[in-house]
């Protein structure tokens, strides 16, 4: 009994102590979404031949539901495939209010954004060409585009504020509370649960089971990346600050985690062999990654 007590009081002392960063932190993340949010969506609409480039750019900055405007403007074939992935890797969810209340280095974070956005960019690039090539091969659309063309007058009247995420509607105060007070609680019941871990097998025990074991630490990582929710984010984050896992562990988990992007996505496009089909390709991709940053011996 005495023994949990302990591991309660230090995860409890632990996470409190982000909370005010945390809410600052949402504070701001809160005001960016709420003024230019939509503005950022439609930037990405209307971007065109560049929509890799543009989605992989405005991917890292840290608002809400941009993932989701990415998802609905694909299952509309608005936006290519290769666009979406290239905003779904180049986000993050809640990696970066962690990663801040945590006192990580400015100049780390700023490396591992940049490094997010490049791999975005480029893979989205990629993926179009591959599809490009495919098709144009194979002819499986049958002369079909992919993506529309609009016209001036469809242009205006699509012009219309995009809706960003669910959990952004609603009184500014009670949204960011609420999202302060969910990422404490993930936070304090991994520090818990991590505590009891490391108690009962060892650090280095834990550790081995992602550093020990390459490939499989980072299928592990990109499945838990998938989760459509904020805790793994949280949950990838807090292990790679933990030295559980390595950096390409963290990237394998947080390039796949496009939080409620992946439930709209599911939900609204239509295809849904194509939907899994580009689920497994993002959960190929961001193994692949994690492989190579571990490779390459990428550090932050």
């Amino acid at each position: 009994m005495d023994f949990f007590i302990e591991c309660l009081l230090d995860a409890f002392i632990d996470s409190i102590k982000l909370v005010p960063f945390l809410f600052a932190i949402y504070i701001l993340i809160e005001l960016l979404t709420r003024k230019a949010g939509n503005r950022i969506a439609m930037a990405v609409k209307k971007a065109g031949a560049v929509g890799p480039l543009i989605g992989g750019a405005v991917g890292v900055i840290p608002q809400c539901g941009l993932s989701a405007a990415a998802a609905t403007l694909f299952s509309d074939k608005v936006i290519t495939v290769g666009t979406m992935l290239a905003v779904f890797l180049s986000a993050s969810d809640d990696m970066l209010p962690i990663l801040i209340s945590s006192s990580f280095p400015v100049a780390g974070i700023g490396k591992l954004l940049a490094v997010k956005m490049c791999i975005g960019i480029f893979t989205g690039y990629l993926v179009d060409i591959v599809i490009k090539v495919f098709v144009r091969n194979n002819g499986t659309t049958g002369g079909k585009k992919a993506v529309r063309i609009m016209g001036k007058k469809q242009v205006e009247k699509e012009s219309q504020p995009i809706c960003m995420q669910s959990c952004c509607v609603g009184p500014f105060w009670i949204v960011v509370l609420k999202r302060t007070a969910q990422v404490f609680a993930y936070i304090f019941a991994l520090s818990l649960l991590l505590n009891i871990v490391i108690e009962l097998i060892g650090e280095d025990t834990l550790a081995s089971l992602f550093m020990n074991i390459p490939v499989v630490g980072h299928m592990i990582s990109a499945f838990v990346g998938l989760i459509p929710n904020c805790a793994s984010s949280v949950i990838i984050t807090e292990l790679f600050l933990d030295d559980v896992i390595t950096t390409g562990n963290l990237f394998a988990g947080l390039l796949v985690n496009a939080g409620v992007g992946i439930l709209v996505l599911i939900r609204s496009n239509k295809n849904k062999k194509e939907t899994f089909t580009i689920l497994g390709v993002l959960c190929v991709i961001g193994v692949v990654w994690g492989v190579i940053i571990d490779l390459i011996g990428l550090t932050f």
